[in-house]
């Protein structure tokens, strides 16, 4: 392969890797327009659960606890985390 050969080569490879950025770019601003469209449904506790939790909401990822003084507590493949 001679000079321009080698020369449209790397040209062609960086517009492949300056598109590739750039569609995952828009991917990701998709998403980002998706999930601020998304709500989680809280519930109000009655007694459903520990008397300090204000309200709760199960979500594909555990079940996010929202306490009387404003903590978030989640729960995850079954172990207690708290954020």
């Amino acid at each position: 392969m001679g000079k321009k050969g080698f020369v449209i080569l790397v040209g062609m490879v960086f517009l492949m890797i300056a598109g590739s950025a750039f569609a995952e770019a828009e991917v990701r601003k998709e998403i980002g327009k998706r999930l601020n469209t998304l709500s989680i449904p809280f519930i109000r506790n009655e007694g459903q659960t520990d008397r300090e939790v204000n309200c709760y909401a199960k979500t594909l990822g555990g079940t996010l606890f929202v306490t009387e003084q404003g903590k978030l507590v989640r729960t995850a493949n079954s172990r207690l985390r708290t954020d």
